[in-house]
């Protein structure tokens, strides 16, 4: 059984965004059941008060890779669907959507996505241009 619905305005949300990010979740754990998922802690449960529910977490993938997961309600695998999730994730950490991938969806109707970290090679150009300017 998941948490009760508690609202919070979207300033509130956005303050504990980063709470949310600071532990990491060994993926492969989640996946076999053997520790609390995310969703079962309040500062990973983002509730909207147009009441839809958000769950935010960072996870350590089986390759040591972190990657942020995000994951909500969806009516199913339409673009327009998916986009809700992106939307919501967007309005409480207020960064470019783009770099979701989508995972697949769950009983339920629960969409999961993943943010992934940028390359070395991403991070060093991003520095050099830095360096540039």
């Amino acid at each position: 059984m998941g948490l009760p619905h508690e609202s919070e305005p979207l300033a509130k949300l956005r303050a504990r965004y980063a709470a949310a990010l600071a532990p990491i979740h060994d993926a492969e754990s989640l996946m076999l059941g053997t520790v609390e998922r995310p969703g079962q802690r309040r500062r990973h449960v983002f509730d909207f008060d147009c009441g839809y529910r958000l769950i935010v977490s960072r996870e350590r993938m089986p390759t040591g890779v972190v990657r942020t997961h995000v994951s909500g309600y969806t009516r199913d695998e339409s673009l327009e669907s998916l986009m809700i999730v992106a939307k919501h994730w967007r309005e409480v950490c207020q960064d470019d959507p783009s770099g979701l991938a989508f995972a697949g969806r769950t009983d339920g109707g629960i969409a999961h996505f993943y943010l992934e970290p940028p390359s070395p090679e991403v991070v060093e150009a991003m520095r050099q241009l830095g360096d540039r300017q």
